[in-house]
């Protein structure tokens, strides 16, 4: 039985042996069969249409293919190629497609497409007419500007390619203006074997439209060191183009395709040579020409460019540290010039030049100013009402031998400068002069005179490129008056002088000097004078490649003093980091002219106080900085806005730890506080994240204050006048949602809900009792719960809303205020009732109840928009007693003319109830009917926010037993009646009537 066991272990390893090898063979075979199928299935019709409709499925078009042959050795062939967008705007069709890719270095990510031909490509596009963009979608666009990242040079993971096109068609219509560009006879050859290899580029093709023709020539070979990637950047070569007699305006349907709507007119011709090493020019050699050259439109906005003759021949060489320039040539409608000789790249290679006997630099140029700005607007960013009319710059470089040793002279001038501002001319009262003169000697060059002068400055600089002296000095006054008011940056007067020198090392270099202003004196365009009497900035930096350190930056004056050190990174490629110490110690009463001239502070606030204050910036990556506050102190601090209380204070201290996002634009506050005797902060925290191109906000704020001191520091935004009263302690939760980029989108997206209350306010003349209310903001809309109170012995019922998210803050309460029973006293009548009716002008005291029911309220908070307040409402008093008004003194004249009584100078005053309403800067009513004592008087017509007076007044006065209208003129302050018109027709309709009655006795 063992035995028999035994013999049949074999027979089992071998059954199973043969069951492993039979499967093996099967899985061969299915795999062989559908390595050898595959191909011969996507071949066939069916596998064609399974190809083509997977591809159709996936793009916003059509494709078409007679025929496609795939092969895993031959290729892939395609033949009567077509494809149409579903827009009917874009047509491809080529006879013939032949390609031998490498399927695997496919998989892997790269493009090697091997062996490929395009046989007769023809590609048709209609370019889509241009959208008038809206501002809304203006600004969006800058938005998306400013926060996008700018894309690196790419590199292009590509090798094995050999590309040949043959004798292809680009045509590309413009449906407005009826114009159609063809690139056409386009034969190419690109050839690229693996990385680190030459590349080869041969291209040819005619551009043409309706009514021009001319031949475009590409030829190149370049190489890239990159060993995986094509690297533009890293990329070396020689080229050579072609262009004969272009016109641009045939290539206008080209250029549009970008939808820039640009309009262009102009002969072009190249014949350029050129060489890049890295990425950078090494050589060119050439000549370009160009006439009649008219550029407009689309990113030029206003500007034209222009040239009726533009000539340029090139032949320039960038060595290590010199540009070596055989020829450089320019000839054109606004000047001329022409260079030869060796140019140093910097003053390292300054001593190198001028010790080389093939260095001679000689040139000279002249150009016209106003017409070279002219025709290229860009050059020169000036306001928009400011025209350069005249200027002429020269110049000429020669290299002599004076006394064994080479010299270089130069002189550049800018004179007949002229220009126009707002219709006012402004002009140079002497030629703006650089005077160079630089000389070999011992090896090393040395820069003899450098020298910069005019009628209001003078800078020079001697020494060599490793030790400088440089002394500098501007007559404020002079440069103001001669070319202050082109530049749009207000008056200024004063000195300023500068002194230092600049050492060079290697590729280090360290400046050290001084600017001293003496008696300066700014009126920015705000309209606040800054006085100066005498300032300084002293500092030591030391630049190198990465980064510039500074030593010391001291900026002193009678405001006090602000030193700054640390390290700024300059430099596309610089690994280091900012960081910045800032100590200031100020007075604040000397600093605030400044502040408020910059517009840093409201220009009515009254600052004083002396501040001490330390600051630490540090970069943390690249587009993300920290800022550290610490030991900031202000002691003495006094703050006092028009109608406010005083702000006093005997010690203010603050700390923060805040990081700014400067490429979002976000900010992150970790903590924020503030420690004085009125104004706690305890905890102010603030998280901002961008995703998805908007910014999510979330912050804390638990503050502990006195309504009184922090009505004074948000006096700038709040109604002038108003004054709350009290202790309070919050702690306030708040969002906001809003695009990345979007000016003021914190506030205009605010949600937040609190309880926010008083122990008294007064505002123009109400005095207000305790008072608690809800405030709820969602979505940038707040909205104030409905609340009653006590206002002057009276009651007042309030509810209204305010939109952030509006242009303007804008408060809403429509049928949402009513006052009954308010007490009045000459302060109201001073800030609303004598916009009301000029009784209430000019009182010297006033006492009575009114009641007002408002149907609508619009009240912009900003002061300066009083003239679009919005208001409907109905208005009374009673028991009103008024004294010394100039109205009351006029009608009482005007009765006394009359023989009438029944009125006092200090009449009792019943208004009924009158409808009124306030608009586009008038209060106006159709009847007023106020009862003075026992006479009665009717207004009606309008007073104007600004005082004026455009009414009509019934009163007692009657003619035939009619009431004979007077007209209310003048002012609120000053009003106008003439009553002598009233007593002249008056005894006209008598004398009539008299002369009726003898007609009649007769």
């Amino acid at each position: 039985m063992h035995a028999a066991n035994s013999s049949e272990k074999p027979k089992n390893k071998k059954i199973l042996r043969k069951i492993i090898i039979g499967i093996s063979a099967v899985v061969i075979c299915i795999v062989l069969s559908a390595f050898f199928i595959l191909p011969v299935y996507l071949s066939s019709r069916s596998g064609n249409n399974l190809i083509l409709s997977k591809i159709n499925s996936n793009i916003p078009g059509k494709v078409r293919a007679d025929k496609m042959r795939i092969g895993w050795f031959k290729g892939v062939r395609i033949e009567k190629f077509n494809f149409a967008d579903n827009a009917g705007a874009a047509t491809v069709s080529a006879n013939k497609i032949t390609t031998r890719p490498n399927y695997i270095s496919l998989l892997a990510g790269d493009i090697s497409l091997g062996k490929t031909e395009i046989d007769r490509p023809v590609v048709s596009i209609t370019s889509a007419q241009p959208k008038p963009q809206t501002e809304a979608a203006e600004k969006q666009k800058k938005q998306k500007s400013q926060t996008s990242h700018k894309p690196a040079i790419p590199a292009i993971a590509a090798k094995d390619i050999d590309l040949r096109i043959n004798d292809g068609l680009v045509q590309i219509t413009d449906p407005i203006q009826s114009r159609t560009t063809q690139i056409k006879n386009i034969n190419t050859r690109l050839m690229m074997k693996n990385f680190g290899q030459k590349v080869n580029l041969d291209l040819a093709a005619d551009v043409a439209d309706e009514q021009t023709d001319s031949r475009v020539v590409v030829q190149g070979e370049m190489k890239s060191p990159g060993a995986k990637k094509w690297s533009f950047a890293e990329t070396s070569g020689v080229f050579h183009i072609e262009v004969n007699d272009l016109n641009i305006s045939s290539i206008e349907p080209l250029i549009n395709l970008a939808n820039k709507n640009i309009a262009a007119k102009g002969i072009i011709k190249a014949d350029i040579d050129a060489a890049v090493d890295k990425g950078a020019l090494g050589k060119i050699n050439g000549t370009v020409s160009a006439r009649n050259i008219d550029i407009s439109g689309g990113p030029l906005k206003a500007n034209n460019i222009k040239a009726s003759k533009l000539n340029a021949a090139l032949e320039i060489v960038s060595q290590q540290d010199i540009y070596k320039i055989d020829k450089l040539d320019i000839d054109s409608d606004w000047g001329t010039a022409s260079m030869a000789g060796q140019l140093p790249k910097s003053l390292a290679s300054l001593s190198e030049v001028m010790n080389n006997p093939q260095g001679r630099l000689q040139g000279k140029f002249q150009f016209d100013i106003a017409k070279l700005i002219d025709r290229i607007p860009g050059l020169v960013r000036l306001p928009a009402d400011a025209k350069i009319t005249s200027g002429l710059a020269a110049g000429n470089i020669s290299t002599t031998a004076e006394s064994g040793r080479r010299v270089l002279a130069a002189n550049i001038s800018l004179s007949d400068f002229a220009a126009t501002k707002a219709g006012k001319a402004v002009k140079l009262s002497k030629p703006l002069d650089l005077d160079i003169k630089i000389a070999s000697q011992q090896n090393q060059a040395v820069i003899e005179k450098l020298g910069l002068n005019s009628s209001f400055a003078a800078v020079n600089l001697n020494g060599t490129p490793e030790a400088i002296n440089y002394t500098g000095r501007i007559d404020l006054g002079l440069a103001q008056s001669e070319i202050g008011s082109l530049l749009d940056i207000g008056t200024m007067a004063g000195l300023a002088t500068l002194d230092g020198k600049a050492f060079r090392e290697k590729q280090k270099m360290t400046i050290t000097g001084k600017v001293q202003l003496t008696e300066f004196a700014m009126t920015p365009k705000s309209g606040i004078k800054i006085i100066e009497p005498a300032g300084n900035i002293d500092y030591q930096l030391e630049k190198l490649p990465t980064r510039l350190s500074i030593g010391k930056l001291d900026i002193g004056g009678a405001f006090g003093k602000l030193a700054v050190k640390g390290i700024v990174p300059i430099g596309k490629i610089s690994s280091e980091q900012l960081s910045l110490n800032i100590d200031a110690n100020a007075d604040l009463a000397k600093i605030r002219p400044w502040a408020a001239g910059l517009n840093v502070v409201p220009a009515d606030m009254v600052l004083a106080g002396n501040a001490a204050a330390a600051c630490n910036i540090v970069q943390q990556q690249k587009n993300i900085y920290q800022i550290k506050m610490q030991d900031s102190k202000i002691s003495d601090l006094r703050v006092e806005f028009p109608g406010k209380e005083p702000l006093s204070q005997k010690a203010v201290a603050l700390t923060g730890d805040l990081t700014i996002d400067t490429l979002n634009k976000t900010i992150n506050i970790k903590q924020v506080n503030i420690d004085s005797d009125q104004i706690k902060v305890n905890k102010l925290v603030l998280e901002q994240q961008v995703q998805k191109g908007h910014v999510k906000t979330a912050g804390n704020l638990v503050a502990e204050y006195d309504l009184a001191a922090v009505s004074t520091l948000a006096g700038a935004y709040m109604p002038q006048g108003l004054k709350l009263y009290g202790k309070r302690s919050d702690n306030i939760s708040f969002t906001s949602t809003y695009p990345a980029g979007a000016k003021n989108g914190l506030m205009q997206n605010l949600n937040t809900a609190a309880q926010f209350g008083f122990d008294r306010a007064e505002y123009m003349g109400l005095n207000i009792a305790k008072t608690d209310f809800n405030l709820n903001v969602a979505n940038g809309l707040m909205k104030l719960a409905p609340f009653s109170t006590k206002v002057n012995d009276g009651n007042m019922v309030c509810a209204g809303e305010m939109l952030f998210n509006s242009k303007t803050r804008i408060f809403n309460a429509e049928k949402a205020i009513a006052f009954e029973k308010v007490n009045i006293n000459r302060s109201t009548t001073d800030a609303l009732l004598q916009y009301v009716n000029p009784f209430f002008a000019n009182l010297t005291d006033a006492a009575g109840t009114v009641n007002f029911r408002c149907d609508r309220l619009l009240v912009p908070l900003e002061q300066t928009r009083r003239n679009d307040i919005n208001i409907a409402g109905t208005l009374s008093l009673d028991n009103g007693r008024i004294n010394g008004s100039p109205l009351v003194t006029i009608l009482l004249k005007g009765l006394e003319m009359a023989g009438l009584k029944g009125m006092s100078t200090n009449p009792l005053i019943t208004i009924k109830p009158t409808a009124f309403t306030v608009s586009n800067g008038y209060v106006v009513y159709s009847d007023m009917s106020v009862l003075c004592d026992n006479i009665q008087f009717n207004f009606s017509g309008k007073i104007g926010l600004d005082k004026s007076l455009n009414m009509r007044i019934l009163g007692p006065w009657t003619s035939g037993g009619r009431q004979m209208p007077v007209i209310l003129g003048g002012t609120v302050d000053k009003p106008e009646i003439d009553f002598g018109e009233m007593f002249k027709e008056r005894l006209i309709q008598e004398g009539q009537k008299i002369l009726e009655k003898l007609l009649k006795g007769k």
